[in-house]
């Protein structure tokens, strides 16, 4: 639990400092934030992404439609260190 909140946290925070135009459309976002997710749920205790599902598929989808973001990166993430190496 405390690294969901820790990964919450740090993509709160990436998503304050990337604020600007979409520049990816929502259509290719989805389904690398999906992949993302799915990344991430399987590093996380049973149930703890679930809870945190809500609030972290928009930020993620954010994340990636920012445009600062490789995407095929993106999809392969696995934890928070690897989306921080997708900035282009």
């Amino acid at each position: 639990m405390k690294n969901l909140i820790l990964t919450l946290a740090l993509l709160s925070l990436l998503l304050v400092i990337n604020c600007k135009d979409n520049s990816v459309s929502e259509a290719e976002c989805t389904p690398v934030v999906q992949s993302m997710f799915d990344n991430f749920s399987k590093a996380a205790p049973e149930g703890d992404m679930e809870k945190a599902k809500v609030m972290l598929l928009p930020m993620l989808q954010k994340e990636c439609q920012s445009g600062k973001y490789t995407l095929d990166c993106l999809k392969n993430s696995k934890t928070i260190a690897e989306l921080q190496l997708c900035k282009k």
